[in-house]
C-alpha cells in the first residue's frame, strides 16, 4: 500500500471530510484510517501522539482532550504511534464510545418516557417548548431523579 495517496492537481493528500458517523458501533474502515495516518505522520513511519485528536476528528469522532488522553493511556501512553498502535487506539475509542452512546440513548429514552406518560410516542409542541425552556441541570434532575 502506498505511503500516501497524492492528488495530482494539488499535491496534497486526499482526506475524507470529517463527519459524524450514523452509528458508533460500525467498525472504522482500515483504508480510511490508513489514509489519515499517512497524512499525519509527516514523512515518518510513525505519527506523533499529539496528532491523535485531529486524527480522531477526521475519522468522524469528536473527542475532548480528556478522551484523547484516556485512549492514549489505554494503549500505553505512547509519544508516537505506528499504524498498528494507531489502529488499536481507534478501536479502543470506538468500543468505549459505543458503550457510552448506548447508555446515553437509554437515558434519553427514559427521559422521553417521563414526558410521554401516556406512551403516545410523540411530544406535543407545547411540551417540547417547555422542555427547551428548562435549565439543563434542572432537566437532568427531572429525568434522572437526582438533585442537581
Amino acid at each position: 500500500m502506498p505511503h500516501s495517496e497524492r492528488s495530482a492537481s494539488s499535491g496534497r493528500a486526499d482526506l475524507p471530510t470529517p463527519n459524524v458517523p450514523s452509528s458508533t458501533s460500525r467498525p472504522m474502515k482500515e483504508t480510511k484510517m490508513r489514509k489519515i495516518f499517512d497524512h499525519l505522520q509527516e514523512k515518518s513511519p510513525v505519527m506523533k501522539a499529539s496528532k491523535m485528536e485531529r486524527a480522531m476528528q477526521l475519522l468522524g469522532l469528536n473527542p475532548t482532550p480528556a478522551q484523547v488522553c484516556d485512549v492514549l493511556h489505554r494503549v500505553g501512553q505512547p509519544v508516537v504511534l505506528d499504524f498498528e498502535a494507531f489502529g488499536q487506539a481507534m478501536k479502543e475509542a470506538q468500543a468505549s464510545w459505543s458503550k457510552s452512546a448506548e447508555a446515553q440513548a437509554e437515558e434519553l429514552r427514559k427521559c422521553f418516557e417521563d414526558f410521554d406518560p401516556e406512551k403516545k410516542g410523540f411530544l406535543p409542541r407545547s411540551t417540547i417548548a417547555k422542555i427547551m425552556s428548562i435549565d439543563s441541570l434542572a432537566l437532568w434532575s427531572l429525568c434522572t431523579g437526582v438533585d442537581a
